[in-house]
């Protein structure tokens, strides 16, 4: 599933961003001043952002005070943090991101991390078939301008595939990329999926760093969780997508 949060207005200020778990895990080529590392214990992954970002992960003991934390500083974001995870047990959205400093240019800056099981290793998708998937759906996609881009990249230490493509919001041109990884955990299979969205001019600049910070640490299983269903792609023009950060592409 990709996502893209578009968000269009905003009267408050920026606020300090919720409180973060702290984790012993590094990224290999170390953080820049300012970055903070989020790990996900129970998810089996951390991967970093800007301080001044907010941020709830959906395996979080506070993700409730959180939650509130981020609606009192910025309405706008409070209402799309709060129904997100109120799905992620749906969707598999394990932690959502995004940056208050830039709710005022029409469009939120925001990463997101999916994890889904795909159940045993024998019978699920293997990267190629979930890629090739997800290109089938985003070629479908008429917001979608210009050319999309896949390439084979290394992720967390892992062989991943990198989609890359512009969409319209509104009168805004809005990079995207997301990253596509496989695990094999004992039998089964999982598959996290890194999206980071962002209008700003030095967009690559943030996407290379996130994606750098990427980390795999001792995955742990969460019985449970499904596998994100197929569903249509809606037009990421407009406002929040209640689903998460942008076009929906569904696991094949």
């Amino acid at each position: 599933m990709l996502l893209l949060l578009g968000c269009s207005s905003s009267s408050h200020t920026a606020t300090k961003a919720t409180p973060r778990p702290s984790s012993s895990a590094t990224p290999s080529g170390g953080l820049d001043a300012g970055w903070i590392l989020h790990a996900d214990s129970a998810g089996g992954y951390a991967v970093a952002f800007p301080d001044a970002w907010v941020q709830a992960m959906s395996d979080s003991p506070t993700l409730i005070d959180d939650l509130a934390a981020i609606a009192a500083q910025q309405a706008d974001l409070g209402g799309f943090f709060s129904p997100s995870f109120a799905s992620s047990k749906t969707t598999g959205l394990a932690l959502l991101a995004a940056d208050p400093r830039t709710v005022p240019s029409g469009f939120t800056s925001n990463a997101s991390v999916l994890r889904s099981d795909l159940g045993p290793a024998a019978r699920a998708p293997d990267l190629e078939a979930i890629t090739q998937g997800k290109l089938a759906a985003l070629n479908k996609d008429s917001t979608i301008t210009g050319t999309i881009d896949r390439r084979h990249v290394r992720l967390g230490g892992q062989d991943a595939s990198r989609i890359a493509y512009v969409f319209k919001s509104g009168g805004k041109s809005v990079e995207v990329a997301s990253y596509l990884l496989v695990v094999d955990l004992g039998k089964s299979r999982l598959e996290y999926e890194l999206t980071i969205g962002s209008a700003i001019p030095d967009y690559a600049l943030l996407f290379d760093k996130v994606a750098a910070s990427f980390v795999l640490g001792s995955v742990k299983t969460r019985p449970g969780t499904p596998t994100a269903a197929p569903a249509p792609a809606p037009s990421p023009a407009g406002s929040l997508n209640p689903n998460g950060p942008g076009p929906r592409s569904p696991s094949p």
